[in-house]
């Protein structure tokens, strides 16, 4: 499952307005900033457990963005009405950089975002909680879809 900032950058990127897209696709990118944690072993669905709650401050760039503030805003609050809950932040601030060629660098910050990190108990599982262990679920935010690891190791 993706977090909440990227379901609201993927709405954004298919988002229309009068049959246009807001940019193109491309032109979106979001990431988190100044995230904490805070651990819990909250039970839930029989095996089950929401270990953690991670709450951040979450950002959106449009760059370039051709559609006015306004609209953008628009649409960012009516999903943010739908779409986040009673932790989240309910507003959002917003700069809008206009340049030389009538687009702009449309980038939008929501103050607090929270999400759910779920483990659920198995045989072999990295995390122990309560001499259990525990591996993430299939909701989990956590599983990263892919990645590469490069590494150098040192001999002394």
């Amino acid at each position: 499952m993706k977090s909440k900032l990227e379901q609201l950058k993927d709405f954004l990127q298919s988002v229309q307005y009068q049959g246009r897209l807001l940019a193109n696709p491309e032109a979106f990118d979001c990431w988190t900033e100044g995230g904490i944690v805070e651990p819990c072993s909250t039970r839930k669905d029989g095996n089950g457990i929401i270990a953690a709650r991670f709450a951040y401050q979450g950002t959106i760039s449009i760059n370039p963005c051709y559609a006015p503030s306004a609209l953008v805003s628009t649409f960012v609050a009516c999903w943010i009405q739908e779409n986040l809950e009673r932790y989240d932040s309910n507003s959002f601030e917003f700069s809008n950089d206009m340049n030389d060629d009538k687009s702009s660098d449309f980038e939008l910050t929501i103050a607090e975002l929270h999400e759910d990190i779920e483990l659920v108990l198995t045989e072999n599982g990295p995390f122990v909680i309560g001499k259990q262990n525990y591996d993430f679920g299939e909701s989990s935010l956590w599983i990263a879809e892919q990645f590469k690891l490069d590494a150098q190791v040192a001999s002394a």
